[in-house]
């Protein structure tokens, strides 16, 4: 059967695109928005060395399916047709991860930059929340030592915020634990941000470490940020003092 676009494919679908045709296979879209192919050899049976071909297709579909945002299902639909035709026009058992490749990329970077949003998005969400409540409590008469903790807290979510904004395009984020673990993921670097803050403007009050920078507030917020920026100064510090002790 030949097939063309607008037409029936024979299963009461109108093809909408064609991925890939020959005398071995079709693979083609049709107007719901469904993938299809058909083998036309061996009675429409793939041949048993390219079952894992099918395989594959059949698990991969279930990846977009369940993790690629709706907006780039289409494109990778697209990917793992032309991914699947090639396959099977190739008729090659040893090159069937070679000719899905492309599709696991193209997956990986989209659920990648999917979860860097949510990571992103959940940390700022959680900066913005906690810049909010420090800066309105330095409005209150507090103690001295209140005040430069509270520093110590918003500027370390300032600093938190300069590293991921930084590497917001390169952030390592699990994407196979889902969207809720990524914004969780970003919720908390903000709040490890202002324990940081809050802990090096501690550390620097007791003349644990920095002593000389306790008088100065100013001082206090910008190792605050850098404590906020940098995840390993603080656990140097906590080593030092451990060293001391």
């Amino acid at each position: 059967m030949a097939f063309t676009v607008g037409a029936d494919d024979g299963h009461g679908h109108k093809v909408a695109m064609i991925l890939g045709e020959s005398q071995v296979a079709t693979v083609y879209t049709t107007d719901d928005k469904q993938l299809r192919w058909k083998y036309h050899q061996n009675g429409g049976a793939i041949p048993a060395p390219m079952i894992p071909a099918r395989q594959r297709f059949d698990t991969l579909m279930a990846e977009i399916s369940a993790a690629v945002p709706i907006d780039r299902k289409p494109a990778a639909y697209a990917q793992l047709g032309k991914a699947l035709f090639n396959a099977l026009e190739m008729n090659d058992a040893a090159k069937i991860n070679e000719s899905f490749k492309s599709v696991e990329d193209f997956i990986l970077k989209v659920c990648g930059q999917r979860a860097r949003f949510l990571y992103v998005r959940a940390f700022l969400l959680a900066a913005a929340v906690l810049i909010g409540i420090g800066a309105s409590i330095t409005y209150l008469p507090l103690l001295d030592v209140v005040l430069k903790c509270t520093v110590g807290v918003v500027f370390g979510v300032v600093g938190a915020c300069m590293s991921v904004l930084q590497r917001s395009s390169s952030a390592e984020v699990d994407i196979t634990a889902g969207e809720t673990l990524a914004a969780i993921q970003g919720a908390a670097r903000a709040l490890v941000g202002a324990l940081f803050g809050l802990f090096v403007v501690l550390a620097s009050i007791g003349d644990l470490v920095l002593g000389t920078a306790k008088a100065n507030i100013t001082a206090l917020a910008a190792l605050a940020v850098v404590a906020g920026i940098s995840e390993r100064f603080v656990p140097e510090i906590i080593k030092k003092i451990e060293g001391g002790s």
